[in-house]
């Protein structure tokens, strides 16, 4: 038997789990996406093909402001999808067409 893994145990439960879920996936998708292409991208062109440890003085620099850019948006788009499927999991429990 396969070993299920915690997505596949909230998809057995509810549909509306399952519903709130996938929409929260791709409201937090849609919403960040290209944000973080962008960060990464300015991450890579600043490297030009040379380790993160090579760089010196404001290349350094700029590079640890992309990469501090970075993680801020992987913290802003990690807060917002907990609240984002709070917010769909309350709506889904208060929606008299769901039935439990």
């Amino acid at each position: 038997m396969k070993k299920m893994i915690p997505l596949d145990v909230i998809r057995l439960s509810e549909p509306a789990t399952t519903a709130a879920l996938d929409a929260t996936q791709k409201a937090v998708r849609d919403r960040y996406a290209s944000q973080i292409q962008a960060a990464l991208a300015e991450m890579q062109i600043i490297l030009a093909g040379r380790a993160p440890r090579s760089l010196k003085g404001t290349v350094a620099i700029a590079y640890m402001a992309a990469k501090t850019h970075l993680e801020a948006l992987i913290m802003e788009q990690k807060c917002f999808a907990e609240a984002e499927l709070t917010r769909r999991l309350a709506e889904a429990s208060s929606d008299p067409s769901v039935a439990s």
